[in-house]
């Protein structure tokens, strides 16, 4: 049976681009997950969401995306909280389905219990949780990708 790093490998190898985003001091960089980041999210809060959803797309139209996106905490189900204004929810909800979502976080922000689950939460695909030993890979399965 095959391991979920592999599955994980797999994956990633399918995706053509990797858009990250450039961490705060209490998020992982996506470099550990993949150094191949082909474009970077601003941290500008006051940047419109949807604007630079727009822009990603446009930028990366007919490829296969594996987007990194940062939390506050995670659940092995998906679900991701942030800094609580709805940046990345709105991000999630204007880039193509298709794209792979990998949420990035240390190992203290995630939890094998679920995170309750607002109706604008856009779930990941895959939890990338960097350990001081490696690092574990969760498929969600959530949105039947």
């Amino acid at each position: 049976m095959e391991n979920s790093d592999s599955r994980f490998v797999k994956k990633l190898l399918a995706c053509q681009v990797a858009v990250g985003y450039q961490p705060l001091k209490d998020e992982p960089n996506p470099a550990f997950a993949s150094p191949s980041v082909r474009f970077t999210i601003s941290p500008d809060k006051f940047a419109n969401p949807i604007e630079t959803a727009k822009q990603v797309t446009a930028m990366f139209e007919g490829v296969n995306i594996c987007l990194y996106v940062p939390g506050t905490a995670f659940d092995k189900h998906g679900t991701r909280r942030g800094r609580g204004s709805g940046w990345y929810d709105r991000f999630l909800a204007s880039v193509p389905f298709h794209w792979m979502r990998v949420g990035l976080c240390f190992e203290n922000n995630f939890s094998h219990n679920p995170l309750k689950r607002e109706t604008w939460d856009q779930p990941v695909d895959w939890v990338c949780v960097q350990k001081a030993d490696g690092v574990d890979y969760y498929e969600t399965k959530v949105r039947g990708l």
